[in-house]
């Protein structure tokens, strides 16, 4: 039974005044009177506390904020990479586009230019040319052949394009006469069939390179609908095709308002014919199309002047990332919550210590058996808050217990009525009060280790390592391991401690080589002229050593995705008693070629006793246990 310290202190005090009578009695003790407490304790408990929960606080804060800024780039940097892989998709399709609409075209101004003029014969030469074209182009609605001052000679349509859908030549004439030889593309318009299309144009020349004719096309934007369906990651990604001068000769999702108008003030693009200006772009903010701010990445075309733009909102790109942020702040906040609660614990708890602690400074102190019935009564305090702590340890299995029994029953009573998921759900719980039950056991176990004190004798670990070969063979006798263990290798220690470490390192290479035929594992020695080297190898699967320092650490686990199973404890008892030992231990390790252990221990046991002396001798150490 604990006692409270108020209660003890006051239940003495009385006894005190109640058998100290009167004071003219030579024979009784007089009461001792303390000088009054220092009033600057609690203050001083107060800012030690409280100081240390804000500068807590604040390092929880600043690695929150530092954490939301690098997931914030990572993010933005992946989302960036989704654009630029979309733009480079759509650029391929608009380069390949238009660069079967300019041979059509091309091939239709070189039937007229074989011809030296738009006569009937090349008129009807040119038709057929332009037919066939729209039969290996099926995006090619309509193709219309004019002569030099751009009147109209003749229509070739795809069978299903309305008869009243024509390429006009009078409303880009006269940009035809001043584009040369080469492709020219015009604003997109909307047709009486409610879709859209693009224009483009060439001239046809003679020898002498005179215009005796222009070529004008039809692109239905139906074709890049296609592959805007096909390529969307979000319901609200954007895609665009823009001219030099920033107009927009598609859009798609379509926006009546947006096609054909200029937006060169949302194209962060430098003037045409500036080498400097990179091909592709990213570009943040506001574009005239939305006033939602948007992410897009532009990128040129290398063989037209054209751009490709392919855009997304900021709340559809950042999603993700502000979900994470949300839940991350709410468990910040829980968790200063938490800590704040947490120092005002300890702070009233501190305050009821320094009130207690002043109540024991004003009782008299005056005889012999009251000071060692008092002593005796704070020795037994202690062993009970020692038993108390190490029972709550063990008490932790009790809730475990209760779990892994309730689990179990509503698996087997009413699992049944579960769907999958639900039993899914359970046999998770189920799992997991077993895992814990197991690192409970496991921590015992590496306390356990630290407390036990060393029993120094001569040892054989060559025939230790033996005796462990035998058991793992025992519990697996259809692997085919081949154990090369060195003979004599004599070691002073403590051999239960140093047979845990043993059988720890040889059941992790056992374990790490199941999948080679076969599995090698050696043991052997090495001397020089501080202490012996012990080396436990293997050629199991490896790891990467960058991540080495985290082996020895309790709960780390490589390879815990890989089915290998462990807790993460055992490589930590190791180091624990190799150090207790006056040792150290490392590893080295190629990722599917093997791994070696390597450890340290002195050549004899007067060397762990003097380590320990100048541990204790050293301001600040403490002695091992």
């Amino acid at each position: 039974m604990l006692i409270h310290p108020k209660e003890s202190l006051r239940t003495v005090q009385d006894e005190d005044y109640t058998q100290l009578g009167s004071a003219a009695d030579p024979l009784r003790p007089r009461p001792f009177i303390h000088a009054p407490a220092d009033v600057r304790s609690p203050i001083r408990m107060a800012a030690t506390i409280f100081g240390s929960y804000a500068l807590v606080t604040l390092l929880m804060l600043l690695g929150v904020w530092a954490l939301l800024e690098q997931d914030r780039a990572r993010e933005y940097e992946r989302q960036e990479t989704q654009l630029a892989s979309l733009a480079r998709a759509l650029d391929e399709l608009a380069s390949r586009s238009f660069g079967q609409a300019d041979n059509a075209a091309s091939a239709i101004a070189r039937s007229i230019a074989d011809h030296g003029q738009l006569d009937e014969d090349g008129i009807r030469h040119a038709e057929a040319v332009a037919g066939e074209w729209l039969l290996r182009l099926p995006f090619l609605r309509v193709i219309t052949i004019g002569d030099a001052k751009g009147s109209k000679l003749v229509t070739v349509r795809q069978r299903q394009a309305p008869a009243s859908l024509d390429a006009s030549l009078s409303e880009t004439g006269a940009r035809a006469r001043n584009m040369g030889n080469r492709l020219s593309i015009g604003a997109p318009f909307r047709a009486q069939d409610e879709r859209w299309y693009i224009p483009a144009l060439r001239n046809a020349h003679d020898m002498r390179g005179e215009r005796i004719g222009v070529v004008s096309l039809l692109i239905d934007v139906e074709h890049f609908e296609h592959f805007y369906r096909d390529i969307r990651l979000t319901s609200q990604d954007s895609i665009a095709i823009l001219d030099t001068n920033g107009v927009v000769l598609l859009r798609l999702p379509v926006l009546d308002g947006l096609m054909g108008s200029e937006v060169r003030d949302s194209t962060p693009y430098e003037p045409e014919g500036n080498a400097t200006a990179p091909r592709a772009i990213t570009y943040s903010g506001s574009l005239n199309e939305d006033a939602e701010p948007r992410m897009a990445v532009f990128r040129r075309l290398v063989d037209y002047p054209l751009r490709v733009a392919v855009s997304r909102p900021m709340s559809a790109a950042m999603s993700d990332f502000e979900e994470m942020r949300r839940r991350l702040l709410f468990g910040t906040g829980t968790l200063v919550s938490l800590l704040a609660l947490m120092a005002w614990i300890s702070y009233h708890d501190a305050c009821q210590r320094e009130l207690a602690r002043q109540e024991l400074g004003r009782v008299n102190a005056t005889l012999e058996e009251r000071v060692r019935r008092r002593t005796s009564e704070l020795e037994q305090t202690n062993r009970e808050l020692v038993a108390f702590s190490y029972t709550i340890s063990h008490d932790l299995r009790a809730p475990l217990r209760a779990i892994n029994g309730f689990a179990h029953a509503l698996r087997e009573d009413y699992g049944d009525r579960l769907d999958d998921q639900g039993r899914e759900y359970l046999e998770r719980v189920y799992r997991g009060s077993i895992r814990m039950g197991e690192l409970i056991d496991e921590l015992l176990s590496l306390a356990n280790i630290s407390r036990q004190p060393l029993s120094i004798t001569t040892l054989n670990l060559s025939a230790i390592a033996e005796d462990i070969a035998g058991e793992l063979r025992t519990a697996d006798p259809g692997r085919e391991v081949l154990f090369d263990i060195q003979p004599d290798i004599q070691v002073e220690g403590d051999e239960v401690l140093l047979r845990n470490a043993l059988y720890n390192l040889l059941h992790n290479a056992w374990k790490f080589t199941r999948s080679r035929r076969p599995a090698v594992i050696t043991v052997s020695e090495q001397d020089d002229r501080e202490h012996k080297r012990i080396i436990v190898a293997d050629n199991g699967v490896g790891f990467d050593m960058a991540h080495a320092k985290r082996l020895f650490q309790p709960f780390q686990q490589l390879h815990a995705r890989q089915g290998f199973g462990g807790t993460g404890i055992g490589l930590a008892s190791v180091r624990r008693i190799i150090e207790r030992h006056g040792g150290r231990i490392w590893v080295e390790s190629v990722p599917d070629e093997g791994t070696q252990f390597s450890f340290t221990m002195p050549y004899r046991a007067s060397v762990i006793r003097r380590r320990r002396r100048a541990l204790m001798q050293t301001p600040g150490g403490s002695q091992p246990s």
